[in-house]
């Protein structure tokens, strides 16, 4: 039997680039891509939690396309 010289992880695995405690928000960056509506993917996230991070923190994932909202900017939106 012939061996696969090719391997590659599975499309839907996505491996953060960085993560971040910024203004009382854990951010969490995903590499751009091409995120479709109700894809289902699993996220790693390769990078340590920053030691700051308080435990009832919000959590954002950014994709690099749309910017994270906090809850304050989220609520102004939605009133608006």
């Amino acid at each position: 039997m012939a061996c696969k010289n090719v391997c590659r992880l599975c499309d839907n695995f996505i491996m953060s680039q960085s993560v971040n405690f910024t203004g009382g928000n854990l951010i969490i960056d995903l590499p751009a891509g091409s995120y479709a509506d109700c894809r289902k993917v699993c996220i790693v996230v390769a990078q340590k939690i920053p030691d700051t991070t308080t435990i009832n923190a919000p959590v954002f994932v950014d994709d690099n396309f749309v910017t994270a909202l906090s809850n304050s900017d989220t609520n102004e939106q939605a009133s608006s």
